[in-house]
């Protein structure tokens, strides 16, 4: 895309002040990064001056990685250089930053600026320290904008947009980037084949089907790359540590202990939060104003999947806050169950298997899921539209129920949860566009006041951003 091209879309586009919420959001990105304390809890710099110093020593070090410790040979190739250069990977972190809200923007046609910027700054920052900045950063933020990036091709085609040849070279090399993650190559991997249904089976279009065979095939071998890896086999057994009976697990357990421990941790997620409140304000708002004859029994039953994820989020929160607080019910199955809802770790087992309290949060926690795909795929009157905000939905998910699979489920804590927020993000970017007829019959008051509140939460999660960047190890 030329220049003037770039200059021309920016001044057609319906949210001509889309760069000024940009310039804001890269300078809260900047002050993040001016206060923000690399600690000797990035262990990852440590080991990079080691060891990563010089070419030949990089090139034995990501040799000796990928047959004893981790399949990111692509990540680690950028990781130990900039983790020598604190400074330098600064501006490179924040330089991702911006390609990532502009991929955003790009793909959302430059619309919803506020709420774009706005949901990246309430995403809580403090969850790329968990393994120390850097090392969080590189391999979850970045493959993310990479893919992020990468699907702008995918809008391209989609739209018959013009590609330039640099373009389709830029894009292959952020799919292959980008997939060298285990949860991104999965997630890329389900749009690939959404679109594919969507565009070529269902669409029955032709077009530019080679890049998308491509990149198909790209993100399949990288899958391949990671499967194969020893190293990432090797680190399985070490990290069985954080899960001592992982060897005793069936795949059905370890898939119920990955929707448990989603559910667990969605529930302290402002952007979970912030989506379930938005479902059931949608919801509302659908049933209030659809014809009287469309309220029949099946509907009302429907639109009780808008409300079930909200009472059911609040309700878990405060069992857990009971839980935290010593709170014993006045039944022994009143108990277990707090005890059940307080915490991720607990499961079914040889000896629990007979206790029926110990199968109620996944019931629960699968009812909830259930509920929140049921009320996507009924909120608005175009079925194509619903099916792609559950399918957005469904496909986030999956890239953390997947953790499951492995026994760092609780080690690697939140911070494996940027892809769903992602997801996310883009399925309340979506919900708001689609409903904007809805929103026409709404009080201007009762706008601005939601408009008052979500700045309010954009303020205080950039105040405790600036915190937790200048103090979190």
């Amino acid at each position: 895309m030329s220049v003037k091209e770039v200059g021309g879309r920016l001044r057609n586009s319906e949210n001509p002040k889309w760069a000024h919420h940009f310039a804001v959001f890269m300078l809260v990105i900047v002050v993040y990064h001016l206060v923000m304390n690399i600690y000797s809890g990035d262990s990852i710099t440590m080991f990079a001056v080691e060891n990563t110093s010089t070419w030949p020593l990089l090139v034995d070090t990501l040799k000796m990685r990928y047959r004893e410790v981790t399949s990111r040979t692509l990540i680690e190739l950028f990781l130990f250089p900039l983790s020598n250069h604190v400074i330098l990977w600064k501006i490179a972190n924040i330089a991702v930053y911006a390609l990532l809200v502009w991929s955003l923007m790009r793909i959302t046609d430059y619309r919803y600026s506020k709420l774009v910027f706005g949901l990246w700054l309430i995403y809580p920052v403090y969850e790329m320290s968990s393994a120390g900045w850097i090392a969080t950063y590189m391999n979850y933020l970045w493959p993310l904008a990479f893919s992020t990036y990468a699907m702008i091709s995918l809008k391209k085609i989609y739209c018959g947009e013009r590609v330039y040849a640099f373009e389709w070279v830029t894009f292959l090399l952020a799919f292959l980037f980008a997939g060298n993650v285990e949860q991104m190559n999965v997630l890329i991997l389900c749009v690939l084949i959404y679109f594919g249904i969507d565009y070529y089976i269902i669409g029955k279009r032709k077009d530019r089907i080679w890049f998308f065979l491509l990149a198909a095939t790209i993100t399949a071998a990288n899958l391949i790359y990671i499967i194969v890896c020893p190293g990432r086999v090797n680190r399985a057994w070490f990290e069985v540590r954080w899960m001592h009976d992982y060897g005793t697990l069936s795949i059905i357990d370890k898939g119920v202990l990955g929707v448990n421990d989603t559910v667990y941790k969605l529930l302290v997620n402002p952007i979970f939060l912030l989506f379930v409140i938005a479902l059931f304000i949608l919801g509302i708002l659908d049933y209030i104003y659809k014809k009287p004859q469309q309220r029949n029994l099946i509907g009302k039953i429907i639109r009780l999947s808008y409300i079930f994820p909200l009472v059911c989020t609040f309700i878990l929160i405060g069992i857990r806050i009971f839980g935290s607080s010593g709170f014993s019910g006045s039944s022994v199955l009143t108990t277990n169950v707090i005890n059940l809802f307080s915490s991720n770790t607990n499961k079914v087992d040889g000896v629990t298997w007979i206790n029926i309290s110990y199968y109620t949060p996944f019931i629960v926690n699968m009812a909830m899921l259930i509920s929140i795909n049921v009320a996507l795929l009924n909120l608005f009157d175009d079925e194509r539209k619903n099916i792609r905000l559950a399918s957005m939905f469904f496909i986030g998910l999956i890239t953390h129920v997947m953790m499951g699979l492995s026994p760092t489920l609780y080690a690697s804590n939140l911070r494996t949860f940027i892809f769903f927020d992602a997801m996310m993000i883009y399925v309340l970017i979506l919900m708001y566009d689609y409903s904007r007829e809805l929103r026409k019959n709404v009080h201007p008051y009762i706008t601005k006041s939601c408009s008052c509140i979500y700045s309010a939460c954009v303020v205080l999660s950039v105040v405790m951003g600036v915190i937790n960047a200048a103090f979190k190890a």
